[in-house]
């Protein structure tokens, strides 16, 4: 953390990446296939497998014209900690009563969230509105790529900057399902939390992150939300788990009615389910028409 001015609450993007080196040799030839030979090894070395092409360097290297692309070999992030914008950092508790640094609790009122925040700069450091790729996509505010323009159009998608996705972009929660603000446009109000969105994964992909989606409630990632997923889910019930691989499909590190309400909601099995929720000192059989029934009487 460091004091960043105004209301800028986190700062990211890709490292840098720069060359330098010595030659010996006799033969000019072979000193110039040598230096051609060194970059194209260089930049088949920093892809790094694929992914992104974060930025071309362009130079000579003894007079030899060479280009260099680099991927994602490293990032930076910082946040704000000095919220009062007087020069100097923070105390703990001056820290605290404007952070929200809880990921597993709602937003506190007037504060702002530290993992929306960090979602945000990380997805900046993997290219986001930072990398060459992120620029191919770009035509003045129009997006390019083809998953984002399938699901929605890409005309007036990205903010007249051209590091974010346009302010207000609305798209659906990977989390919940929910309609939610995309987690990349460039603000984020006081008291709300955002995740990630269908949308901003498109964009990942567009520009060269391979990304995959599990539907919510597909417990075991084979691409059905059923029987199989259901236990799962049921053998963590009540549980605090850290992953969606339990059933924790809110995110809100506990296995519960939600979590189990959204799997139903996704269910592709051949048979209606049935099932047992654990109890303190019995268990109740269920069946989806009946849970169904129950949370219209809730409502």
């Amino acid at each position: 953390m460091r004091p960043i001015s105004g209301t800028t609450l986190g700062v990211g993007g890709p490292g840098g990446a720069g060359y330098s080196g010595s030659t010996s040799y006799f033969d000019p030839a072979d000193r110039d296939t040598a230096i051609l030979d060194g970059a194209a090894q260089s930049s088949a070395n920093m892809s790094r497998g694929g992914g992104p092409t974060m930025l071309t360097i362009n130079g000579t290297f003894s007079g030899v014209p060479i280009s260099l692309d680099y991927g994602a070999t490293l990032g930076k992030v910082s946040f704000d900690n000095d919220t009062d914008n007087n020069g100097s950092a923070d105390s703990a508790g001056q820290l605290a009563a404007s952070w929200h640094f809880d990921h597993t609790t709602s937003v506190a009122a007037g504060k702002d969230d530290f993992y929306s925040v960090a979602l945000h700069e990380i997805l900046h450091a993997l290219g986001y509105g930072t990398a060459q790729s992120w620029d191919d996509q770009v035509s003045g505010t129009n997006w390019l790529g083809t998953n984002v323009n399938a699901i929605t159009s890409g005309t007036g998608l990205v903010d007249p900057g051209q590091g974010h996705l346009a302010a207000n972009t609305m798209s659906t929660s990977w989390v919940d399902g929910a309609a939610q603000e995309v987690a990349m446009d460039p603000n984020i109000l006081e008291g709300t939390r955002k995740h990630l969105t269908l949308l901003d994964i498109a964009v990942l992909q567009d520009i060269g992150w391979d990304v995959s989606i599990p539907n919510p409630g597909d417990n075991n990632n084979d691409g059905e939300v059923d029987q199989l997923d259901l236990d799962i889910l049921l053998s963590h019930y009540g549980a605090a788990v850290p992953s969606v691989a339990f059933g924790d499909w809110n995110r809100d590190y506990l296995v519960n009615v939600e979590d189990l309400n959204l799997t139903l909601r996704n269910w592709t099995g051949s048979a209606a389910p049935v099932y047992s929720i654990p109890e303190p000192g019995t268990a109740a059989v269920l069946a989806l028409g009946g849970l169904l029934l129950a949370r219209r009487r809730r409502r």
